[in-house]
């Protein structure tokens, strides 16, 4: 079913034309996988020679870390290799694999993702934001948003009345973890603080080892203040600070754009901010490439 336009050979829209015409949506880098050379933009503010650095030294000034800990981040982030999705391998008993994604819609996209069973299987957790779903309004309520060989997700409706714009979901694989090791975190945040969107986690004795490990799925809408929301992230860094010998991670659509750190405020507070508290960003390249723009807006601490 397309357009009368594009019935009529004058393919109006993208989307009939992404119908209608193989591989019309399909760059080169799609075919040969080489992600590497895609963009030359890259984010690394922690090496010594970075411009911000050349200004003092904040973040020797905030945090108890060496020169070698920096510098092991910057060449973690200098020497990453990317890569298409499809092309990751299964995890391994030793690796945690996490797929973040800003979803747009879960209710939409999850008899994709379950027809493409193979692929997210790959993973041993999901981190969705923007589903703009409420479970409790779903005909079969949270059944409906299952996902075959995981746990039951761990479902946060959108902080907006209306459902929409918004919400968090975490999905937990079965092989890496039983479903008595995941338990909700609390962290002590103002509750009617909706600046941005965040979702705590423990996960126990995941894969069989003894280690804690604690994932933060988070999402700032584009209409929310950035300022408020690196406050905000700053409090609840603050309050995990007693979980500091348990692994922490966090993984969202923060909507601040970190190619543009050397320019941009927000970028340079949220990457203070977090590295107070020893975190740092572990993502270099865009994550979203289109023929006009290139923005690292997905963060991964």
């Amino acid at each position: 079913m397309v357009h009368k336009k594009c019935y009529k050979n004058l393919l109006g829209c993208i989307r009939c034309c992404k119908n209608m015409i193989p591989g019309f949506d399909t760059n080169s880098h799609d075919l040969t996988g080489d992600y590497d050379s895609l963009s030359t933009l890259r984010f690394n503010p922690y090496h010594r020679s970075h411009v911000i650095n050349s200004i003092g030294n904040t973040l020797d000034q905030e945090t108890d870390l060496s020169d070698d800990h920096w510098d092991g981040i910057s060449n973690l982030l200098t020497n990453g290799k990317y890569q298409e999705p499809r092309h990751v391998d299964t995890s391994t008993t030793e690796e945690l694999k996490v797929l973040s994604l800003n979803i747009r819609s879960l209710v939409k996209n999850i008899s994709i993702i379950n027809e493409d069973i193979t692929f997210y299987s790959k993973f041993d957790v999901l981190c969705f934001c923007e589903t703009n779903c409420v479970a409790e309004n779903l005909p079969n309520g949270i059944t409906d948003i299952f996902i075959d060989g995981f746990h039951e997700p761990i479902h946060q409706p959108p902080a907006r009345k209306s459902g929409k714009g918004g919400g968090l979901v975490t999905y937990i694989n079965k092989r890496a973890c039983d479903s008595q090791n995941i338990e909700k975190l609390k962290v002590n945040v103002d509750p009617n603080d909706y600046s941005g969107e965040f979702q705590f986690l423990k996960i126990h004795n995941c894969k069989g080892s003894n280690k804690t490990m604690i994932i933060v799925n988070f999402y700032r809408s584009p209409s929310k203040n950035p300022k408020n929301f690196i406050d905000l992230l700053d409090n609840i860094a603050r309050g995990l600070d007693r979980h500091s010998r348990k692994q922490i991670m966090f993984f969202g659509d923060a909507n601040i754009d970190l190619i543009k750190y050397d320019t941009d405020i927000n970028g340079q507070n949220v990457i203070d901010i977090l590295a107070k508290h020893s975190f740092a960003q572990l993502v270099s390249k865009p994550t979203r490439i289109t023929d006009h723009s290139a923005t690292l807006i997905d963060h991964v601490y």
